[in-house]
């Protein structure tokens, strides 16, 4: 008799606002569960979707607020949940816009999030932009 195993974990989905975090998000769960909207700061708190695949793995995504640097006290405790989010997953899965890149701002938000996860990695929606995440 075969000895089933399940593997399952957590991964925080962080980046600047409007990069695609809920997209994928309900892309991966197959199903909406975040609110997608062109509007800044939509994602207010951290929303949760589950994938499964059967006798393989499942994932519980955790769509995040968008990185920033706080301007006044909702941005600040969204940016707190962010950093606490992240510490507390598995995984952590920076999300960037490919034209972007990872460097200059995006560099920046990755500074205090980033020293959240131990392996953190990066996704865009256009590879021949980006650029490789070292630490």
């Amino acid at each position: 008799m075969a000895v089933m195993t399940t593997r399952s974990g957590f991964v925080a989905l962080a980046g600047r606002p409007n990069v695609g975090k809920s997209t994928l998000v309900n892309a991966m769960v197959g199903q909406k569960v975040a609110i997608v909207s062109d509007k800044p700061q939509t994602t207010r708190r951290a929303i949760r979707g589950v994938v499964t695949v059967a006798d393989q793995f499942q994932l519980v995504l955790t769509d995040l607020p968008g990185v920033q640097r706080p301007r006044d006290a909702l941005t600040q405790r969204m940016q707190k949940r962010v950093e606490a989010e992240v510490g507390e997953a598995d995984a952590a899965l920076f999300v960037v816009n490919g034209e972007q890149g990872v460097g200059g701002h995006v560099g920046g938000a990755l500074d205090g999030v980033g020293e959240q996860a131990e392996q953190p990695a990066v996704a865009g929606d256009d590879d021949d932009h980006l650029a490789c995440l070292g630490r």
